[in-house]
């Protein structure tokens, strides 16, 4: 497959960014376009927790990269990242939770990842903050941290506009046949576009009869 010469990236929160500035390090004329501020949505609002705390291979493997990245991009600029366990757990009553993380811990245990499984006395004297005399069962993965995905955003904006990305901010899109996309100023035509708009993707591609079988939830 040949790399496009030009893309439209269209939303400006951390995936939006984040594609935009690898494609303009591999040559790619790239314009980013956003309808309100960077990380003023989805990306804006995020908790910034981050593990590789997955039963799934390939999820625990794209993770284990996914924190390294945070923790490289940390050395070198100002985003904050912060070691930090992190417990998921599942309440007495709740069984459908506590058999899948019954279930799920070994298989992440498999993967490679630091996770274990905890008694609920064990959780409340690691944790003593935690109220704990209803747990039925928890897990705590220790490669853990948490960050400011606002300031993450920020700083791959800087440099994916160092890397030549055009951001255009308050800039709403449609799509278009083309492909392209309609802004006020008129039709723009590219190689491909990526739509990265988060709970707004779905309606972006279905105004160009692209049906996306997903669900936006919270």
């Amino acid at each position: 497959m040949m790399t496009p010469e030009t893309v439209a990236v269209v939303g400006g929160g951390a995936v939006g960014l984040t594609a935009a500035a690898h494609l303009a390090r591999r040559g790619v004329a790239v314009t980013l376009y956003e309808r309100g501020d960077v990380a003023s949505e989805s990306t804006g609002r995020a908790a910034g927790i981050c593990y590789d705390a997955f039963a799934d291979r390939r999820d625990a493997d794209i993770a284990a990269d996914a924190l390294a990245r945070f923790r490289e991009l940390a050395a070198e600029t100002r985003l904050p990242v912060t070691d930090c366990p992190y417990v998921w757990l599942a309440r007495e009553g709740d069984d459908a939770c506590a058999d899948a993380i019954r279930e799920q811990v070994p298989q992440m245990r498999a993967n490679g990842r630091d996770v274990s499984l905890l008694a609920p006395r064990t959780l409340g004297e690691r944790f003593p903050t935690l109220r704990t005399d209803d747990v039925a069962v928890a897990a705590v993965a220790e490669n853990a941290v948490y960050t400011d995905p606002e300031t993450y955003a920020a700083v791959t904006a800087e440099r994916a506009q160092a890397a030549g990305v055009e951001v255009l901010t308050d800039t709403p899109v449609t799509l278009a046949d083309g492909p392209a996309v309609e802004t006020p100023d008129g039709r723009a035509d590219y190689d491909a576009v990526l739509v990265a708009a988060g709970a707004g993707t779905r309606p972006l591609l279905a105004g160009v009869d692209v049906q996306l079988p997903v669900e936006v939830y919270r």
